[in-house]
């Protein structure tokens, strides 16, 4: 069934790695940049563990990794590799599947978008721009365009004001540590791309939700239309799940067990009659959840709670 769950008004994505598969591009600029120095060739997984920092640890790390560092300062190693990767830089970049229709929905359904990357702003927009992704973006903030990098909030603080939009009210799609440390840190619901270039499990990342296909944010975001038979309940719902909502911060704060279980409980079976299953399946890891991960384990459920039935300011 489909959610009923009021979505946020922005979503905010990371690029390599989350929106676009550009690592044979970089793959490929990194070894030129080596072999002008007689350097051996990096493979594709040695790239893929350089990405996410921006692209001056990328080439200072090439050139650790392969033997140490050059007579030249990493500011023009930089300049170089960025002058010889930015016209080349979607040569073999691609879109990961189904990326298209889904920011098309999302452009559809009124939310404003934003590319939030650690790459340098001119690469970005050449990439964006050949990959036919440009005009789906109200707002793009490159390495060279923000006071600091992800995992820096303030990276994502800037997008926020750009957008007008508070961060309860945004939702950060990413795929590395980075992505997700900025969004929580800003107080950003997040959500993680299970395909992209983390240097670890996707899982522990600490993202509130993992996706596994893009054709998945619509129904994560609360996009999917609500049953019709279901419609007219809505608002009753929403109003319950609002009063659950401080009835279970009452019980996480008290210490009977029993009782809170009981009302996870029955929240799980609303959630689970009215179409939203991944709020459900949230309250399940709670009520199944030991005590010391309980504050853990309840905070994306009020995430998911702050969407559905926003609390008055």
């Amino acid at each position: 069934m489909s959610l009923l769950i009021s979505p946020p008004r922005a979503v905010l994505f990371d690029l390599d790695g989350t929106l676009i598969d550009s690592l044979p591009d970089l793959v490929a600029a990194v070894n030129r940049m080596l072999a002008a120095w007689n350097r051996a060739p990096l493979s594709p997984d040695a790239v893929k563990a350089l990405v996410g920092g921006g692209a001056a640890i990328l080439v200072e790390q090439a050139f650790l990794t392969t033997g140490g560092p050059v007579a030249l300062p990493v500011e023009e190693l930089l300049r170089r590799f960025l002058a010889d990767y930015e016209p080349r830089s979607a040569e073999l970049t691609r879109p990961w599947p189904a990326v298209i229709e889904t920011l098309t929905l999302l452009k559809e359904a009124g939310l404003a978008l934003a590319v939030c990357t650690n790459k340098p702003s001119g690469a970005t927009r050449v990439v964006l721009a050949k990959l036919g992704l440009a005009d789906f973006f109200d707002v793009v903030v490159g390495a060279d365009e923000t006071p600091a990098l992800k995992p820096d909030p303030i990276h994502i603080q800037v997008i926020l004001d750009r957008l007008g939009v508070s961060a309860d009210q945004a939702a950060m799609v990413g795929d590395s540590y980075n992505d997700i440390a900025a969004a929580r840190a800003a107080g950003v619901p997040t959500v993680a791309v299970s395909f992209g270039y983390a240097h670890g499990p996707v899982a522990e990342l600490g993202a509130d939700w993992i996706i596994d296909d893009y054709r998945d944010l619509p129904s994560v975001l609360g996009l999917a239309p609500s049953p019709p038979e279901l419609a007219d309940l809505k608002p009753a719902f929403v109003r319950e799940m609002a009063a659950d909502r401080a009835v279970l911060r009452q019980l996480l704060a008290g210490p009977d067990r029993n009782a809170l279980n009981e009302h996870v409980h029955g929240m799980r079976g609303k959630c689970a009659m009215f179409g939203e299953p991944i709020l459900a399946d949230l309250l399940d890891r709670l009520e199944q959840g030991a005590p010391e991960e309980l504050d853990h384990l309840a905070q994306p459920v009020f995430t998911r709670l702050g969407w559905l039935a926003p609390e008055a300011p």
